[in-house]
């Protein structure tokens, strides 16, 4: 009866769709509804009017061709429908929706109660997915302003029919995106059926941020109960599904709140159920200005207690000042001596506050023997106890490796920090950094007697700043003087003495070797830098005669070479061609060339062809490879013997 082309008359259209609603066929209808492109989504209010009241007044009904009886609440169109006409007549209780100010009190019909039960949901669903259509409409291309004007009882009713149909997670979207919900109607609402989440959605929305976070912070702690439901973020049953929704909720707001103050004060309470949470808040880079350095500190520097989301565990304030230094200095690029300076004082702590962390976490050993047993206690023991040793080399590392990285932390600070510590390597990178090799060297010669690390240290400074002759002397006299208590180390300092490519100045040596040296090992080394010195000093003898007989020929031939003559008469003729040189009138010669073999030849045949002016035209000799003068030595050779003997000396 009701098909129709798609080129039907949108009063038709209308006509069709609330014959079929007054039929029940709510489905059908909305469907006809929803093609009709002249229909004000307020016609249909009147079915909620207790929910659209502020609205009825900007879509008056239209009766089209007065085939349908008026819109009415919908619990009337159910009761007066002539489908239930001949039921079992019981008086309809009032529902949700019945409780407005025209309410189902005044239906005058009876209906049977428990088709009522069974129709309501299906209405509701229909017009819901109308309403949800329309508003999509609403928001895409401009609008008259006669339907921007009924947006707001759109959202509305949506809301509510949402709302009292247990369609959570629809609400929830709804509320989270852009929406003109009455605020006061929906909210109160909302409050009222137990839905928190979505109420702290829709507060957010609408700019208060405040009161949305307090209710996630309610329902993060417990404080709230949400209405179970068959779908919803939180309403699901589950075991802390209102905690973890309402701990992620409030520090997604917070994360990008530029309100500092409102920002650190419900960190407090994030810091005690999540750090990792809590973190993520601080060291956001949404905000376009970072929260101050000196609050954050303050506020993490506090005692908290161990977190118990489910999203990660608890960290100690230490650990989060760390995390937090770290984002400062490598997430902001921070070059400020004072970040550098604590984040490098915060990995020193950690690192020598590794044995008692590792005592405060322990318990493993309980644990595992309750779990597995003795023998599987043994295992896991041995296993927490390799742990503890990996982790106390990466916080080692972690340390070492900025140290070596950055230039802006204070020097003074940190090296009265780490000294009377056992954070040897640490303290090496501080000293060298401090130009103070001595320290440096009595680190790895004296207090962990990794010798070959301190030759090496030695042979770095000599290459990056010349000073190697000090730093060699310098380690000597540690391992001949180590200080008290400390025996003194002959063999090492024989063997540095002894070793390639340490030149020490024989008189220094002497004067850093004490009365207690073994003679007996002293000698030979001694013997060794003599000769090899002798022979330097006559080789740099031998360098130095050789260039001076060099620079001796290279004189003789310059003054050779300088006295040269060349006498032209008027016979004086070109060599190649015989042209005469000089003029039949007296005048200046013509322009001419001398070869250093005496061949004399004009201007002319000195750039005949292609020929370079180094080649004699009249022997064909090339002078670059056959040059007339002696044979100088070999520039190259002195240089490499010159080389030679700095290596030597």
């Amino acid at each position: 009866m009701f098909l129709c082309c798609r080129r039907a008359p949108a009063q038709v259209l209308a006509e069709a769709g609330f014959i079929l609603m007054f039929q029940l066929e709510f489905e059908r209808a909305v469907n006809f509804l929803l093609k009709c492109n002249t229909l004000d989504p307020g016609e249909l209010f009147l079915f909620y009017p207790q929910f659209t009241a502020p609205w009825l007044t900007l879509a008056p009904p239209k009766y089209y061709w007065g085939l349908h009886s008026p819109p009415e609440e919908m619990s009337r169109v159910i009761a007066q429908s002539p489908k239930l006409r001949g039921a079992r007549t019981v008086r309809p209780r009032p529902t949700g929706a019945a409780r407005g100010a025209a309410g189902a009190a005044g239906v005058s019909g009876t209906i049977d109660q428990a088709q009522m039960d069974a129709i309501l949901p299906h209405a509701r669903s229909a017009i819901a997915r109308f309403m949800a259509t329309i508003r999509g409409r609403l928001t895409t291309g401009n609008q008259s302003p006669h339907l921007t004007a009924q947006a707001p009882g759109v959202d509305t009713l949506l809301a509510h029919l949402y709302l009292e149909g247990g369609q959570v997670a629809d609400l929830e979207a709804l509320m989270t995106f852009s929406n003109s919900c009455d605020l006061d109607k929906v909210g109160a609402a909302l409050k009222e059926a137990g839905r928190y989440h979505a109420l702290a959605l829709l507060l957010e929305r609408r700019g208060r941020e405040h009161e949305a976070v307090r209710i996630w912070q309610s329902l993060a702690l417990g404080e709230l109960k949400e209405t179970t439901a068959s779908s919803g973020a939180t309403a699901v049953v589950g075991e802390g599904r209102a905690f973890v929704v309402g701990l992620q909720e409030a520090a997604r707001v917070l994360a990008s709140s530029a309100d500092e103050a409102f920002v650190l004060s419900n960190v407090n309470w994030i810091l005690e159920i999540s750090s990792e949470s809590a973190l993520d808040v601080l060291t956001s880079t949404v905000r376009q200005q970072p929260l101050r350095f000196a609050s954050v500190m303050e506020l993490l520097r506090k005692p908290h207690e161990a977190g118990r989301s489910g999203t990660g565990a608890g960290s100690s304030s230490a650990t989060l000042c760390r995390r937090y230094l770290e984002h400062v200095v490598y997430g902001l690029a921070s070059t400020a001596e004072e970040h550098h300076t604590e984040l490098a004082l915060s990995l020193l702590s950690e690192a020598l506050n590794h044995r008692e962390g590792a005592a405060q976490r322990g318990g493993g050993e309980e644990r595992i023997a309750a779990a597995q047993g003795a023998a599987a206690a043994r295992d896991g023991e041995e296993g927490i106890r390799d742990t503890e040793m990996e982790l106390g080399l990466a916080q080692r590392r972690r340390l070492e490796e900025f140290l070596n990285q950055s230039q802006c932390y204070n020097l003074d600070t940190l090296i009265a920090a780490i000294t009377n510590t056992s954070l040897w390597d640490a303290q090496v990178i501080l000293y060298r950094e401090a130009q103070n090799h001595q320290a440096a060297l009595r680190v790895l010669a004296v207090n962990i007697k990794d010798f070959k690390r301190a030759e090496q240290y030695c042979a770095i400074i000599a290459r990056q700043s010349g000073e190697g002759q000090e730093a060699y002397l310098a380690l000597l006299e540690l391992y001949l003087h180590p200080g008290p208590g400390e025996e003194p180390m002959y063999t090492e300092a024989i063997q540095l003495i002894s070793a390639p490519g340490v030149n020490l100045n024989p008189l220094r040596v002497l004067d850093t070797l004490s009365e207690d040296t073994p003679l007996k090992l002293a000698v030979g080394p001694l013997l060794r830098i003599l000769r090899e010195r002798t022979h330097a000093r006559r080789h740099h003898q031998l360098v130095l005669g050789l260039k001076k007989a060099n620079h001796q020929a290279a004189k003789e031939l310059w003054v050779g070479s300088r006295s040269q003559r060349v006498q032209m008469t008027n016979d004086s003729a070109c060599m190649k061609c015989h042209t005469r040189l000089s003029r039949s009138d007296g005048g200046e010669a013509r322009f001419f060339a001398v070869y250093p073999n005496q061949a004399m030849v004009c201007y002319r045949c000195l750039r005949q062809g292609d020929q370079s002016e180094f080649i004699d035209p009249i022997s064909g000799r090339d002078f670059r490879a056959q040059p007339a003068r002696p044979q100088m030595p070999d520039p190259q050779m002195l240089d490499r013997l010159e080389i030679q003997d700095l290596d030597r000396s």
